[in-house]
């Protein structure tokens, strides 16, 4: 669909489209909203790359959403997306939706994505409803879902219920019965596939969940230090402790260490390099934030360049191992 469609099927000038697709405020607004109305029922997309380009073909540009860049792990998806990306002489533009908890900020992202014509779009999900890309805004851009779930989305993802329930069986087997589980927000789609693991290696092994206390919500290290601060000083602390991330492992450790309680066995979720330097062992499952993104951008290319509207879902297996401290090197 050309801008010229959108004039005609609204019953404006050219001008008056491109007026409204830039925000002018000064337009009618009965025109405008014939317009909006014109945009939605079309699917039109502006593309305001066009401008700005020297020769007469556009670059592939693909769009990544996440709740917080800063985070080593989404760092680490944006890597590996930006190395296909390169790859294929096209850019990435990122967005990030740190103040949000549902859905909705990253649609509006989203859209607003969209209406820049970008050739694909990768997204962390953050929970919530995301039906509203089937609307005629998202019509012919390839989506991908990447380390997070969406039912009937494409996505790219770690067997975190495995992962959580091997972990979990781990701690079983070296003897521990009071294991506290923490996550962060349980509306995001990997929390909830952990806690499915914990769930299945707890009642396979007959515990109740009393002696297991799963506690949620928790979104900084200082808010896991806190809490793990009360757990042991609970009438039955914990033995061992699952971390659901990296930040509520941090700050687990953080308190253990302080309080000089390296006999209490953690586990976690993340990369060699987020628990090698720390000074107690970690029952790692390893969630490799490069290779997602790596993978999630090839399958997005594959959709651009071969077209096909298949659901496809990539799951990356889950691999859980002890990462001992650094002893002191063989020089001494």
């Amino acid at each position: 669909m050309t801008i010229t469609d959108v004039a005609r099927a609204a019953g404006v000038s050219i001008k008056t489209v491109s007026r409204v697709t830039n925000g002018v405020a000064t337009v009618n607004p009965e025109m405008a909203q014939r317009v909006r109305e014109a945009i939605e029922e079309l699917g039109y997309r502006p593309n305001y790359l066009a401008s700005h380009l020297k020769s007469g073909t556009s670059p592939r540009t693909i769009g990544f959403i996440a709740k917080d860049l800063s985070r080593a792990h989404s760092a680490d998806i944006f890597a590996g997306i930006a190395t296909v990306a390169r790859r294929h002489s096209a850019q990435v533009i990122t967005a990030s939706t740190e103040e949000s908890d549902s859905s909705a900020e990253d649609l509006r992202v989203a859209e607003e994505l969209a209406r820049r014509g970008i050739d694909g779009l990768l997204i962390m999900a953050t929970g919530g409803d995301y039906s509203a890309l089937a609307s005629a805004t998202f019509h012919g851009i390839p989506r991908l879902f990447v380390d997070r779930d969406v039912p009937g989305e494409d996505a790219v993802v770690h067997d975190d219920v495995d992962g959580a329930e091997k972990a979990m069986t781990t701690l079983i087997a070296r003897g521990h019965r009071r294991i506290a589980h923490l996550y962060s927000s349980m509306t995001i789609p990997t929390m909830r596939g952990r806690h499915l693991g914990v769930d299945a290696a707890l009642r396979r092994a007959g515990h109740l969940r009393s002696q297991a206390p799963r506690i949620a919500g928790i979104m900084t290290r200082d808010v896991a230090a806190e809490t793990v601060g009360h757990l042991l000083d609970s009438p039955n602390p914990p033995t061992a402790i699952l971390c659901g991330s990296s930040e509520i492992l941090f700050g687990c450790v953080r308190v253990l260490l302080t309080r000089g309680r390296q006999d209490v066995l953690v586990a976690a979720f993340g990369t060699e390099k987020d628990v090698e330097l720390l000074p107690l062992p970690v029952v790692l499952v390893e969630t490799d934030g490069y290779e997602l993104g790596h993978g999630a951008a090839n399958a997005l290319f594959q959709r651009i360049t071969r077209g096909g509207a298949e659901t496809r879902r990539v799951v990356l297996p889950a691999s859980v191992r002890e990462v001992r401290p650094l002893g002191p090197s063989a020089d001494g």
